[in-house]
């Protein structure tokens, strides 16, 4: 869990680039605007999903108040749901309200006299989501050692190889990703390079395009450009000309 607390006059704006990972979302007081679409913190809680994201994301926070963040692991989160992940790819307004148990089990978990941000209330949501985890029948592990072995390798693998390693067909692949995952074998893996070269940016802050289109292993620095831009909306030199903060907090988390 991640607490990020805010007091700003004016909007703090950060954009939201694609991790590899799904996020749940509990806004306390204040505002929260995701792209052009407001949601009030404040005494209604209203914990809002994440999905994957395949493209950045804008994301301002106003007023006096915070956000609480749950991270889960690429293929965690399908534990908790009651549908597919591809379902909730690129949705970020998704209110966590229309999955029944968060209803039942983490809405009244927060309604107290303390603020979200106390840290009693922090455990009480932890201990809800560990009751459901020990609940869930639907773990899939062998799609957990598929994306630990692609994290491994650091995203550098072809979904052919993916394949081969684990003896599935393309299909099967893909199908398992998009419904454990909501993202294919193939962007998944591109978005864990991307990952990693955040990574080795943000502890090598003098590394050249060059530097991190070899870490990448891209064939040639416009490849890596490109690809960048795909994923980001920017050229790497305007992303990490703004945005090397907030990459450092993302980064602890993911």
């Amino acid at each position: 869990m991640w607490d990020l607390d805010f007091t700003n006059k004016d909007p703090f704006k950060l954009m939201a680039v694609p991790m590899g990972v799904p996020i749940m979302v509990f806004p306390y007081s204040g505002c929260l605007h995701i792209n052009a679409g407001k949601i009030h913190g404040g005494e209604q809680i209203r914990p809002i999903l994440f999905g994957q994201i395949t493209r950045s994301v804008e994301i301002r926070l106003s007023g006096a108040g915070g956000l609480l963040l749950v991270i889960f692991s690429p293929a965690g989160i399908f534990h908790f749901l009651e549908h597919s992940l591809r379902g909730i790819t690129d949705r970020y307004n998704y209110y966590l309200e229309q999955i029944n148990w968060v209803g039942k089990d983490i809405l009244p978990a927060l309604r107290s006299n303390n603020p979200l941000s106390d840290i009693s209330a922090k455990a009480r949501l932890e201990n809800v989501f560990l009751r459901r985890l020990n609940q869930s029948h639907d773990r899939d592990e062998s799609t957990m050692r598929i994306v630990d072995w692609i994290n491994l390798k650091k995203g550098k693998v072809s979904a052919n190889e993916v394949s081969s390693q684990f003896n599935l067909s393309l299909r099967s692949l893909e199908r398992r990703f998009l419904m454990h995952v909501g993202l294919g074998p193939k962007h998944y893996a591109n978005i864990v390079r991307f990952r990693h070269i955040l990574r080795y940016k943000k502890d090598h802050p003098d590394a050249s395009l060059l530097d991190l289109s070899e870490i990448g292993g891209f064939v040639d620095q416009s490849h890596f450009i490109k690809n960048f831009k795909k994923i980001t909306g920017e050229s790497p030199e305007a992303f990490f000309s703004h945005n090397l903060e907030v990459l450092n907090l993302t980064l602890e988390f993911t």
